[in-house]
């Protein structure tokens, strides 16, 4: 029997509640029980000791941060930032999530109190000690919680709510934990054995690949433009050089982009690659790519560096976050390495 975890949500309230709403039925839909700020009193103000025993009794933590600080206590620290802190003294795992551009926040629901500024981009310093999230939409905001949460399960597994009448204990939840982990090492070392013995992998057996085409669509200044065909080769060749260590996906989209609109990207290491340009690939044609990929084994997702420019403080500040990315797999690099490798019998190049 698969334990249930209780899972509490932190953040501003009112200027995210389409984001809780989303974060919310992430949770539920993986099967467990969300906590926050929806289970206090609603006719009293939010008291601090209820707060305490529901993260207490929580087994994963989950902070969302806008650009908003939040209510404060007479210290002047805000709930939002008293609940980080006390997640981090009961040691649950946590997990962050942090806007990537609140300088694009409506003001209406970002800080305008200049002290208030001071005291978020203090507390995103804080919690940026620990892996986060980018985000720029509730749809990203909860496909990013669903995976971190599937992740953590896996990784760094809880006690959780298990039915009374089942004899499942924490131990043998963390084997099968362990069992699942083996499981995915082993269909990696698998593959390799299969490519050794010169067997097609059942990942490439099944989808497709190399010489198929695949059409995806761009929109330019809100107007869609004409679909863009190529094959699946074509396009893994070009990704390929950019994911030897590892590339961001906004990176990737926008190399993807400026190749198609006949900007020079065949140096992975060009940093003058326009992310922001007028063109962009659309959500859903990125998406189609990035999952063939993924279910071909020849990516695997990984995190980035990002040099993030704070603007809302003065002067404005730079620091690092973790973005989403992907790099090739071992199958992906050897898939690369036979596509650029000289054949037997070619000619030298003079």
């Amino acid at each position: 029997m698969d334990p249930r975890y209780q899972i509490f949500i932190s953040s501003t309230f009112r200027d995210l509640v389409e984001e809780r709403q989303a974060v919310l039925a992430a949770v539920l839909e993986l099967g467990h029980f969300p906590a926050g700020m929806e289970a206090f009193p609603a006719a009293s103000a939010t008291p601090w000791d209820l707060i305490k025993k529901i993260i207490s009794e929580s087994d994963y933590y989950v902070l969302i941060i806008g650009a908003r600080y939040g209510s404060t206590d007479e210290q002047g620290v805000s709930y939002t930032e008293r609940e980080y802190d006390l997640a981090c003294e009961l040691k649950i795992p946590t997990l962050i999530f942090i806007h990537g551009a609140p300088a694009s926040i409506p003001a209406g629901k970002a800080e305008m109190n200049s002290d208030a500024q001071t005291r978020l981009a203090a507390f995103r310093t804080k919690v940026e000690r620990h892996h986060c999230k980018a985000w720029r939409s509730p749809e990203e905001l909860k496909a990013h919680v669903a995976l971190g949460l599937v992740h953590e399960f896996r990784v760094n597994s809880r006690v959780g709510w298990i039915r009374g009448d089942t004899r499942d204990s924490p131990e043998t939840l963390k084997k099968l934990n362990s069992l699942l982990e083996q499981n995915v090492a082993l269909s990696r070392e698998l593959d390799i054995l299969n490519e050794m013995r010169g067997d097609e992998p059942a990942s490439e057996a099944r989808f497709a690949h190399q010489d198929e085409m695949v059409a995806f669509d761009s929109f330019t200044n809100g107007n869609v433009c004409e679909p863009i065909t190529t094959s699946w080769k074509e396009l893994f060749i070009f990704f390929a050089p950019f994911m030897i260590t590892k590339e961001s996906e906004s990176k990737l989209a926008a190399c993807l982009i400026a190749k198609f609109k006949g900007v020079n990207v065949s140096n992975p290491m060009d940093n003058n690659t326009p992310f922001n340009g007028p063109t962009r690939i659309v959500k859903s044609s990125w998406k189609k790519i990035t999952l063939q990929f993924l279910a071909l084994r020849y990516w695997e997702p990984v995190e980035c560096e990002f040099n993030y420019l704070e603007i809302n403080t003065f002067p404005p500040t730079s620091s690092k976050i973790l973005v989403p990315g992907f790099k090739l797999t071992p199958l992906g690099l050897q898939r690369y390495a036979e596509a650029a490798a000289v054949l037997k019998g070619a000619e030298n190049p003079t």
